[in-house]
């Protein structure tokens, strides 16, 4: 098979520049078979995908090659009696439309016929990610019914897969960006001829031919108009700029809708640990409490033993302060000695023991003791006595 290289614009000036790249003498440019093509009396249109990572020379084709198309459009209709048309009737900054989705509506709603279009990094409008939204929907039946205005819609994108499947199986030009000589002036893309497989459902790519067979591996592309390139310079960076504005703002309006709802603010850890407490006495897990309320668990369990520990010793000491004050409160009876020792003697044939009768009686074991033994010497006294009478 014989491969071959010739421009996508009409004239290819210092050609010489680019050898080893282009080395036989141009056929006919693609701007020119793509004017014919929608320009014809079969009711034709022209879709292109232009793909290429970033800093290749997607836009830098799109422009001249949307350039070559409508000066050959021009060129076609001036040969009509009574037409005087210029390039710019057919392309210009108005149908030229960076990453803006807004602007993709706009120009789709008034397609004009003839017109060449130019939709620079479509992927950020047109997301493959966003396939069912409403947007994407109604783009997608739009370009279905492109053809009746004979128009040349050209996307630029980074992959192909960034895009949506519609569009993506609809375009019957893809060109791949494979060389650039930006020092030249210069660059050199890959052209494939899109045809649909219905049955295959998938996309066969074939490479043009020239009249001789040749297949036509590379394209040359120069630099578009100056003046077309600083238009679309600045109406680009206003849309960079305007695209992450627009972003940063939806997403911020996104994380605000995400955010829950605002925490209480608490003065203190004691007042978030006591409102932990509180959740978990009405039924929530110490988990889900904690959770509720932002505090950590281990923290909350330190604090709830110090709390439970101080509740304790609080309760006892009051229950002592209620036994002190109860006791101060009795009036005190005071016995006779006699009568504690009475009292400890019956304790003692209760079954208390001295030690312990002595204490509750708060008499002093010793004078017990005297006192039991000069009751006994008494009672030894008595009988004696009582014999002697006898």
């Amino acid at each position: 098979m014989k491969y071959s290289e010739v421009p996508v614009y009409e004239v290819l000036e210092g050609a010489d520049e680019l050898s080893p790249f282009i080395n036989q003498a141009p056929k006919q440019p693609l701007a020119v078979e793509i004017a014919r093509k929608v320009t014809s009396k079969h009711n034709q249109d022209a879709r292109i995908i232009v793909v290429g990572m970033q800093g290749r020379g997607k836009s830098w084709l799109s422009l001249t090659l949307g350039y070559g198309i409508a000066c050959e459009i021009a060129r076609i209709q001036n040969r009509k009696k009574g037409n005087n048309k210029k390039w710019s009737d057919y392309f210009n900054l108005d149908n030229i439309v960076v990453m803006d989705e807004r602007r993709v509506k706009e120009v789709l709603s008034d397609v004009k016929q003839y017109n060449v279009y130019c939709f620079d990094d479509i992927g950020i409008a047109w997301s493959a990610r966003e396939a069912m939204s409403r947007g994407n929907r109604l783009l997608n039946d739009v370009f279905q019914v492109f053809r009746t205005e004979n128009t040349v819609v050209m996307m630029s994108i980074i992959s192909d897969f960034l895009i949506d499947k519609v569009p993506r199986n609809l375009v019957n030009y893809q060109i791949e960006m494979d060389m650039s000589l930006f020092d030249y002036g210069w660059t050199l893309p890959k052209v494939f001829y899109v045809v649909g497989k219905p049955r295959g459902h998938a996309p066969h790519y074939h490479y043009p031919r020239t009249t001789e067979g040749v297949a036509v591996v590379r394209f040359a592309s120069p630099t578009p108009p100056e003046e077309l390139w600083e238009q679309y310079d600045k109406l680009r960076r206003e849309a960079a700029r305007e695209i992450r504005v627009e972003r940063m703002k939806a997403d911020e309006e996104e994380e605000q809708k995400k955010k829950p709802a605002q925490k209480p603010i608490f003065s203190s850890e004691e007042e978030k640990y006591n409102i932990v407490a509180q959740l978990i006495a009405s039924g929530l897990t110490q988990a889900k409490a904690c959770k509720i309320v932002d505090c950590d668990r281990q923290a909350f369990n330190v604090w709830f033993k110090a709390k439970k520990e101080e509740e304790r010793k609080r309760k006892k000491e009051e229950r002592e302060r209620e036994k002190n004050e109860k006791k101060n409160k009795q009036p005190v009876k005071k016995f006779t000695n006699e009568e504690k020792y009475r009292a400890v003697e019956k304790m003692i044939a209760m079954g208390i023991s001295q030690r312990k009768a002595c204490e509750i009686v708060d008499c002093d074991r010793e004078c017990f003791r005297k006192w039991v033994k000069e009751k006994e010497n008494n009672v030894i006294g008595e009988s004696m006595l009582g014999r002697a009478g006898a």
